[in-house]
């Protein structure tokens, strides 16, 4: 379009939808994959709710690669696991540093139909933006945002207990 001086013209921008690569949370904000250079492994709600566990701490057992998950206590109502990045780092507490939404947090009572992705920064670039909180690694977790439209309604159901199968006679 020719412009010349003293005449109008009105222009209208139309959107242009294009499909995002995939994005990675990091400790300031978001990135793609491909310009990360730290150590960082995700999980999506899909395969979260793949697992069928109750508990967010079980359900991330064996989906990311260098997260160790182990439970320890068979008490019932004691669910969640502790969880370790790359293994044991120090005597004093291995436990990563948790942010559920940017906000550090206990996670293990979140349930996992409300988490759209977690990620986990396993290395030094964990440590240079969240400080010494971050040595052990750091767990990004990101819940669901709500969306325009019709509401639509999932229900998931789950029973069980948790018994003695059997007691010792006792002396």
């Amino acid at each position: 379009i020719r412009v010349q001086q003293g005449s109008v013209v009105n222009l209208k921008l139309a959107p242009e939808d294009t499909k995002l690569d995939e994005i990675v949370v990091v400790g300031y904000g978001t990135q793609k994959k491909e310009s990360v250079v730290g150590a960082i492994t995700q999980v999506n709600s899909q395969k979260l709710m793949q697992a069928g566990e109750t508990t967010i701490t079980n359900a991330i057992s064996g989906k990311l690669s260098g997260v160790l998950t182990i439970q320890q206590d068979a008490e019932p109502g004691s669910d969640a696991a502790n969880i370790f990045v790359r293994g044991l780092s120090s005597w004093n507490g291995s436990a990563p540093l948790v942010l559920v939404d940017g906000v550090e947090r206990d996670w293990t009572s979140i349930d996992p139909n409300e988490i759209n992705t977690i990620s986990v920064l396993k290395d030094a670039s964990a440590t240079a933006v969240f400080g010494a909180k971050g040595a052990n690694g750091v767990i990004v977790v990101t819940t669901k945002r709500g969306t325009l439209g019709k509401p639509k309604m999932d229900f998931t159901g789950a029973y069980g207990f948790q018994i003695a199968t059997r007691i010792p006679d006792h002396v």
